[in-house]
């Protein structure tokens, strides 16, 4: 069974900033669907099988670390990068986010990240919890089953 395109959420307020990430991520082979304010982005990362999330960071109305904290208490395990051209930024207080680059920061440090960030979150979720590791041993160790 062939494993699924990833799909790429990709929010900035300026429409020609996601149709380049866009453009950008299709060369690549991702799906990508695209928002420019924060209401729709939480309408489209709640209604589609997001994978990751690029997030501008200077939006109107909420900042993209509100916004990622809101997907956070959605979905907690799709990784979010979010992208600003504030180099003053306080990136190292933003729980909700996986990682960070610059605007400016070159394509190839751009895609690296996004598929780094898709590999880490696969890599997660194909591990089994320690909760059902426990439980997988219990399960196979040498006492007998007792009858209920």
């Amino acid at each position: 069974m062939a494993a699924r395109t990833a799909l790429i959420l990709c929010v900035d307020d300026y429409e020609n900033i996601v149709i380049g990430w866009k453009m950008l991520l299709e060369q690549e082979g991702y799906e990508v669907i695209t928002a420019t304010d924060w209401a729709k982005a939480l309408q489209l990362f709640a209604s589609h099988e997001v994978d990751e999330v690029i997030l501008d960071y200077q939006m109107p109305e909420m900042s993209g670390d509100s916004i990622a904290l809101r997907m956070k208490e959605l979905k907690p395990d799709v990784p979010i990068l979010l992208l600003s051209g504030d180099r003053s930024l306080a990136v190292d207080t933003m729980t909700s986010i996986d990682d960070f680059l610059f605007k400016n920061d070159s394509v190839t440090d751009f895609l690296t990240t996004v598929g780094a960030l898709l590999n880490r979150s696969r890599a997660t979720l194909a591990k089994p919890t320690q909760t059902a590791e426990k439980a997988s041993k219990r399960t196979h160790s040498a006492e007998p089953a007792r009858a209920v």
